[in-house]
């Protein structure tokens, strides 16, 4: 058995074709991850949402985390 897949593995052309496969399963796999991780954390974060306050002074620009689909308000004082 052993020999058998050292005689696949000596090929040159089938080392090629495995090193594609094996690279094209590693993109889609690590795609699929992040996809899984990028909405997995879009709906944590919509279960655990709390506005966050912050202040910004003199004409100053502050964000306090996430800004991402949220409403900015301008107050002039």
């Amino acid at each position: 058995m052993i020999e058998g897949i050292w005689n696949v593995l000596s090929d040159e052309g089938n080392r090629s074709i495995l090193s594609w496969i094996g690279g094209g399963l590693a993109i889609a796999i690590g795609a699929l991850w992040a996809a899984y991780k990028f909405h997995r954390r879009d709906k944590e974060e919509k279960k655990d949402s709390q506005a966050a306050m912050v202040s910004a002074s003199n004409k100053s620009i502050s964000v306090g985390r996430d800004i991402r689909n949220s409403d900015i308000e301008i107050k002039n004082k």
